[in-house]
């Protein structure tokens, strides 16, 4: 992309918040982008989604790297809360969102690991079924991610028979983007996965290609109408994306589903849950299987979403957290942010620490570094940052004799 939009002189504006999680593919090119270059930058600094002073204040902390003072507001209005015991601490949980429930309020709640959202998922729905305000409904076998980290997922240990895997990009051998099959075996020797697409088998050497797969693994879900779900795979026919929100608002029998999404506009998406081969005349055109109950949702799956209240289930002891984490959970919100926390003095700590991501820049011989810094590295010079006319954006620029500099470097 870069290199077209340098062929055809055109401008290229790229966006993101790096407070907010680092990608998860290698590298952190958004930042080095920033640090390591001219280009020019826009920061927008106007807090726009939240809509109170409280969570204002604690989002304005937050987003200048102000932990303890974002955590301290919190404290002030009462929305930290520290207990100890996990039982009572979910128990809790499911108390809060119930009761914000009941005052007409979204609520969305976010967890760091799979297996929390998986529990606050089952004793939420559990509670609504028993409130009356939510069937029992119907179960099926979907595909939710497995949410492993690319550490685990460079080692073919780590994946287990049955799993489902979506290849995102080519992998050859007939195994395009898009291709989609099931985990038969593994070879811990050599590192490989034995995979079956299309009624062939094939071998996937994980060293080089386990960032190119999406694993999931088979579970069975009930659905009722009235049910919260988030789609969980980028599926371009039915115009959903991966983290996409919505509520189901019809489902029958044979598995045909409507769901309301969140979208502007609040688009209707209908598709079936059920097996190709249990396809009858009449139902829905697509399959879809890659969803799940949405009210609660990892740190990594809300990016994007936003909601009237947040309550952020935060174990210290499970899962990682750190600065970019507490940032995410923190902005979701319009109204509410709420912390359910173990030890607020070890979360306190664990929020200071920004999330680490290395790139191979960093690990430059010194004298290529330094090579490196003298040929791109940012020369801002005082009179090179300004306020812009309007109060959101701050940019800075590249003089003139700064940009035929970069030229003539390029050059050579």
């Amino acid at each position: 992309l870069l290199t077209a939009a340098q062929e055809q002189h055109l401008k290229l504006a790229i966006v993101g918040d790096r407070k907010q999680f680092q990608s998860i593919a290698a590298g952190r090119n958004h930042a080095l982008l920033q640090d390591l270059t001219d280009v020019d930058r826009v920061h927008m600094t106007e807090v726009i989604r939240q809509e109170t002073d409280h969570a204002r204040a604690v989002v304005d902390a937050a987003s200048r790297g102000r932990t303890d003072r974002a955590l301290e507001t919190l404290a002030q209005g009462g929305a930290l809360r520290q207990i100890t015991d996990r039982e009572q601490r979910l128990d809790a949980v499911v108390r809060e969102y119930r009761s914000l429930r009941e005052a007409k309020r979204h609520v969305l709640i976010l967890s760091a690991t799979n297996a929390d959202r998986v529990e606050l998922n089952e004793r939420i729905r559990n509670a609504l079924v028993a409130d009356g305000r939510l069937e029992r409904g119907q179960t099926f076998r979907v595909q939710e991610p497995t949410g492993r980290g690319p550490e685990e997922a460079a080692l073919a240990g780590s994946y287990e028979t049955g799993e489902r895997v979506l290849f995102l990009r080519d992998a050859g051998e007939g195994l395009g983007a898009g291709t989609q099959a099931e985990v038969v075996g593994r070879d811990l020797a050599r590192n490989t996965l034995q995979i079956k697409a299309e009624g062939r088998t094939h071998e996937v050497p994980l060293l080089g290609h386990y960032d190119k797969l999406a694993v999931y693994r088979v579970a069975e879900r009930s659905f009722a109408p009235g049910d919260r779900v988030v789609f969980l795979r980028n599926d371009e026919k039915l115009g959903v994306q991966n983290g996409l929100q919505g509520t189901v608002q019809h489902l029958d029998e044979r598995g045909n589903v409507v769901v309301r999404t969140d979208a502007k506009g609040g688009r209707p998406v209908r598709f079936r849950l059920t097996e190709p081969e249990q396809r009858a005349k009449g139902d829905a055109r697509y399959r879809y299987d890659t969803l799940t109950h949405a009210y609660a949702v990892t740190e990594y799956k809300s990016q994007g979403a936003t909601t009237s209240a947040v309550i952020w289930y935060a174990d210290t002891r499970r899962g990682r957290i750190h600065r970019n984490s507490f940032y995410v959970a923190a902005t979701r919100a319009r109204h509410d942010i709420l912390v359910f926390t173990d030890d607020k003095e070890r979360l306190r700590r664990l929020v200071r620490r920004p999330q680490e991501k290395s790139s191979t820049l960093d690990h430059l011989p010194r004298h290529l570094g330094d090579r490196l810094g003298q040929a791109f590295a940012r020369r801002r010079e005082p009179d090179r940052e300004r306020k812009t006319d309007s109060p959101t954006l701050e940019k800075t620029r590249t003089p003139p004799e700064r940009t035929r500099e970069r030229e003539m470097e390029r050059e050579r």
